[in-house]
């Protein structure tokens, strides 16, 4: 992933962008070999309430990498079908996600997401108000740490994005698969490449981390 350019970057988000992955389906899944998997619900525009909004393709991006680099699951979105699955009661996305989940034996899920560059914080960890993670406060230290040592400090949790909606990703997978589940909201001004790479692979190499952990 060190070797990643921006080209690079921008070539796999444009993809999303023009929601041309060449799917049949409107989301895509990747097996792996290590029992976790990283989700991407918004990695193209979604519809929520009538309304659509944008996508947060570097989502995509981060969970196409973190497959091809370190061999976990990965599933994100390929093109907008007038749903959102990190809010509506019932999807494919989500079903698709529980079965995979169950048949695989996944311990642990991540889903990302993205974040104004006006929020104050640089990463914020959902876990439901514990009740996504079972309570395992260890996990979400290690979680933290793994940022922090990647030089990135201004970490909340639960504060503004808690993922405690019932029809959140995390909470529904927690629910009916009983494993631990962390959002992962990531501001832009850290996924942002035009300044340079530095921010973005700080980002990456926290998210490995976690996964290796």
């Amino acid at each position: 992933m060190n070797l990643i350019t921006n080209e690079q970057i921008q070539s796999i988000e444009k993809r999303f962008i023009n929601q041309n992955l060449a799917e049949e389906t409107h989301f895509y899944q990747h097996s792996g070999t290590v029992p976790i998997i990283v989700s991407a619900p918004h990695s193209v525009p979604q519809l929520r309430k009538g309304n659509l909004k944008q996508g947060e393709y570097r989502t995509g991006v981060l969970a196409i990498q973190l497959h091809e680099d370190l061999g976990c699951f990965s599933m994100y979105k390929t093109r907008n079908n007038g749903d959102d699955a990190n809010f509506d009661e019932t999807c494919e996305y989500k079903e698709a996600l529980i079965e995979t989940i169950k048949h695989n034996q996944i311990e642990l899920l991540i889903d990302l997401h993205i974040m104004s560059p006006k929020r104050e914080a640089d990463i914020e960890l959902g876990t439901g108000h514990g009740e996504n993670i079972s309570y395992n406060t260890y996990l979400i230290e290690r979680c933290i740490n793994s940022f922090k040592e990647n030089g990135i400090e201004n970490i909340i949790v639960d504060e503004n994005f808690p993922a405690s909606y019932p029809h959140t990703v995390s909470a529904t997978i927690a629910r009916e698969c009983n494993i631990p589940c962390i959002q992962v909201e990531m501001n832009w001004r850290i996924l942002d490449t035009e300044p340079g790479l530095e921010n973005f692979l700080n980002v990456y190499n926290s998210l490995a981390a976690i996964v290796r952990r």
